[in-house]
Parts: structure tokens; sequence; C-alpha cells
């Protein structure tokens, strides 16, 4: 099959730590590279967004693993799940706060996602809404996936 992952979707983020593609938000799909990561910039709400290109998305769960650092460091503390059919208007679909379900290195946590009228996405992100572990601004994870439904 030559059909490339970018055929079906986009990934992008609000930054790049230090504009440096070893901290892409495309990382946060290789699953198979553990040395690897994604971290924004120090911004005031950083995000990574994933453009579904073909189809909609019923999302009712989604898999976070942390990056290799300490406790109390980078780690996501609170955030939300939003999903939009435009790239303007968003539906928070989940929010977490005070999370330490990922407050450690290389740990892998499934959230659920409140969808019961199983609404179609065609764009979904994650925003960060509070300072992670260590008190900053930094969104930073080894990776991401979505479970649910293509339409």
């Amino acid at each position: 099959n030559s059909q490339s992952i970018s055929d079906e979707i986009e990934i992008t983020s609000s930054s790049i730590m230090n504009d440096d593609k070893d901290f892409s938000p495309l990382n946060v799909i290789r699953y198979n590279d553990n040395n690897i990561e994604f971290c924004s910039k120090r911004d005031e709400t950083p995000w990574i967004c994933f453009y579904f290109k073909k189809h909609k998305i019923i999302p009712k769960n989604y898999t976070i693993e942390s990056y290799n650092g300490i406790v109390n460091h980078h780690h996501p503390r609170a955030w939300v799940i939003e999903g939009s059919n435009n790239n303007i208007k968003w539906e928070i679909i989940d929010e977490e706060k005070d999370c330490s379900f990922l407050n450690g290195p290389n740990i892998v946590h499934t959230f659920s996602i409140s969808n019961s009228s199983n609404q179609e996405y065609q764009y979904l992100r994650m925003r960060r809404t509070g300072n992670n572990w260590s008190d900053d601004r930094l969104l930073n994870f080894k990776h991401f996936e979505f479970f649910g439904s293509i339409v």
C-alpha cells in the first residue's frame, strides 16, 4: 500500500520546542520509537491538533504515553480534548484537571470521552489548560492515540 499516513491525517501544534523536529507533533504517532517526544514552546495555551482529512471520527477514548521524564517534571496535568468540524468552533469532549495519571516516565493511560450522542469530528485536539507537573507551561508527552469509529 503506497498510501502515506499524511494522506489521511495532518498533525499540527501551536508551536514546537526550539523549532526542532526532534519535538515535532508527528512524533506522537511514531509508536515504535521510544526515544522521541512531542514538546511545545511555553505558550499560554499550547495544543496539538489531529485533522482527519478524508473522514470524520466518533471518538470514544484516547491514550497518552508520557515521555521519559522524572516524576513532577513536564508531564501533562490539566487539559481539554476538543472536537471541531471547521477548525474554528471547538466543543470540549473531555476535561482533566490536576490529573496525576501521566506524572512519571513512560506511563501509558487511556482516558474516556463522553460522546453518547456519537458526535462526529474532523478535527480533534488536546489543549493544555493549566501548568504541567513542574509548574511550567510546556505541553510534553511521547505518544497519543484516539479510539472510536471512522465515518
